[in-house]
């Protein structure tokens, strides 16, 4: 049996100008330990960093070029020197959120395009596109990230009139490529397992209206009938993981918010193991380490709380 590892971090909310916002408050000194840490963990065996989404706290182009400083790097000259999370050497995986897709700090109109630009080559499926990362390499994958951007193309799309802030929706289209990427890639000679990744998390508990991905038991159904055992999301800020409440053969796995810090919220980030065998996820266990404040204001770190067992 065959193990794969990989660092789960969401939300980022990266933002040039520090709006304290409701839901994603980002802290900067945060963020930079966030970078420290995933590449201490480089040095112990992870084979890529996934970014599930809001890396921006707009698709402002200032904010994601803010943000991109600390994803890729490099910092402009004269700038202070922080690290970027480039410098793991591990591959970086990611996907939009609906964050990334708004047209401006103070204007969450969704649709823009511009995530696209700043971090291409990463993501290169454009606004509702599925791409697919393999690991630990295209050469003998073991295991495909398939992930899909589920945010909404236009305002009317949201189910109400403030639904454009947080609401994804699982158009068919998207859908469609998602099922037939998931074909693909179980036909490739080493039959790697499948995972699916989107930004939103689908039948989370609980979840405010205005955050809830539309239309989510028709992802969950396909998961279903496409034998995918685990959805990996973000978007709630909250750390989660059970099965679907409509499909209980799909397991949903939440990521906290790696760099806010509002009341509720769980700052936070994770890693995963996956032990594959014969084309599918035999076991996979989480582990969890959240911010710990220093005693002086400005510092802290991130600590082992939680160790989420294997999953059968």
């Amino acid at each position: 049996m065959a193990r794969v590892r990989l660092l789960h971090l969401s939300d980022l909310h990266v933002a040039l100008r520090l709006l304290r916002m409701r839901s994603s408050r980002f802290e900067a000194h945060i963020h930079h330990e966030a970078v420290r840490f995933v590449l201490g963990l480089g040095q112990q065996g992870i084979d890529a960093v996934l970014l599930g989404g809001d890396l921006g706290n707009s698709g402002w182009k200032e904010d994601l070029d803010e943000a991109k400083k600390y994803v890729t790097g490099p910092w402009p000259p004269g700038g202070i020197a922080w690290p970027s999370m480039s410098q793991v050497g591990k591959p970086l995986l990611m996907l939009p959120g609906n964050h990334d897709r708004f047209v401006a700090p103070w204007l969450a109109t969704p649709g823009n395009r511009e995530f696209d630009r700043v971090f291409n080559p990463t993501w290169t499926s454009g606004r509702g596109g599925v791409q697919t990362f393999l690991l630990p390499g295209d050469d003998q994958p073991l295991l495909a990230l398939v992930c899909a951007d589920f945010t909404l193309a236009h305002e009317h799309d949201a189910s109400h009139h403030a639904g454009h802030w947080g609401q994804g929706r699982v158009y068919p289209a998207v859908l469609k490529k998602l099922v037939a990427e998931t074909v693909r890639c179980r036909a490739l000679p080493t039959a790697p397992a499948v995972a699916w990744v989107v930004h939103f998390a689908p039948e989370f508990p609980n979840l405010s209206s205005t955050l809830q991905l539309i239309d989510e038991h028709d992802l969950t159904k396909a998961a279903a009938q496409n034998g995918i055992k685990y959805i990996f999301c973000g978007h709630t800020h909250i750390v989660g993981h059970g099965p679907s409440p409509t499909q209980p053969a799909v397991t949903i796995v939440c990521a906290g918010s790696v760099s806010c810090v509002n009341s509720g919220i769980d700052t936070s980030l994770h890693v995963l193991d996956f032990d594959v065998d014969a084309g599918q996820i035999q076991r996979l266990a989480r582990l969890d380490f959240y911010w710990q404040p220093g005693a002086t204001p400005g510092t802290g770190t991130f600590v082992q709380k939680h160790s989420k067992p294997p999953w059968p």
